[in-house]
C-alpha cells in the first residue's frame, strides 16, 4: 500500500483536496485496492498513536506562564474538525489560533501557509519561535525569518524555549 497511498497522494489532502475525491482518483488507478483505499480514508484516525504527553505538558506549562501559542499544521481539512473535537486532543484549546493547511488550501513549506499564521497571530517571523518535525519546513521557516527548530521531542523543545527566554 505504500506505493499506492503515497505521501505525495496524502499531500493532496493536506493541500485542501477532500479525501473522498482523492480516494476516487486513486481507486480509478488501482481498482484492485479499492477496499484498502476506502479503509485508509475511513479508518484514518486509527493511524494516530495519540498525543505526546511530554509535549502536552510543555504546552500546558507555556499556557500557565501566559506564553501565547499558535499552530500551523499540515492536516486534511475534511478531517480536522473531528480530530480537534476528540477529547484526547483537548490541549489544542491552549493555542490562540491554529492554521490548518487543508482548510486554507496551501501547506508548509509554502510561504503562503506561514503568512496565515502571521496574520492570525499579529506577529512577524522574527518574533516567533517555530517548531516542526520536518526538516524542509524548518529550513523554509528559517528562510522566511523565523527562529526555527526541528522538533525531535519535548526535551529539545524545552531546551530551545529556555534558551529563548520563554521558560
Amino acid at each position: 500500500m505504500s506505493s499506492v497511498c503515497t505521501m505525495e497522494w496524502h499531500g493532496r489532502h493536506d493541500g485542501g483536496e477532500p479525501m473522498e475525491s482523492a480516494a476516487a482518483d486513486l481507486k480509478d488507478q488501482f481498482p484492485q485496492y479499492s477496499a484498502e483505499i476506502d479503509a485508509w480514508r475511513l479508518r484514518w484516525p486509527e493511524m494516530f498513536k495519540g498525543p505526546d504527553e511530554d509535549a502536552v505538558a510543555l504546552v500546558e506549562t507555556l499556557t500557565a506562564r501566559g506564553v501565547p501559542q499558535y499552530a500551523l499544521t499540515n492536516f486534511p481539512g475534511d478531517k480536522w474538525r473531528a480530530f480537534a473535537a476528540d477529547p484526547d486532543y483537548g490541549f489544542l484549546t491552549h493555542f490562540k489560533a491554529i492554521t490548518v493547511s487543508g482548510l486554507i488550501g496551501t501547506k508548509k513549506p509554502a510561504r503562503e501557509a506561514f503568512a496565515h499564521i502571521e496574520a492570525a497571530s499579529g506577529l512577524t517571523p522574527p518574533e516567533m519561535l517555530f517548531f516542526d518535525d520536518t526538516g524542509p519546513n524548518v529550513a523554509a521557516a528559517r528562510d522566511y525569518g523565523y527562529h526555527a527548530r526541528l522538533f525531535d521531542g519535548a526535551g529539545g523543545a524545552e531546551a530551545a524555549l529556555k534558551e529563548a527566554g520563554f521558560l
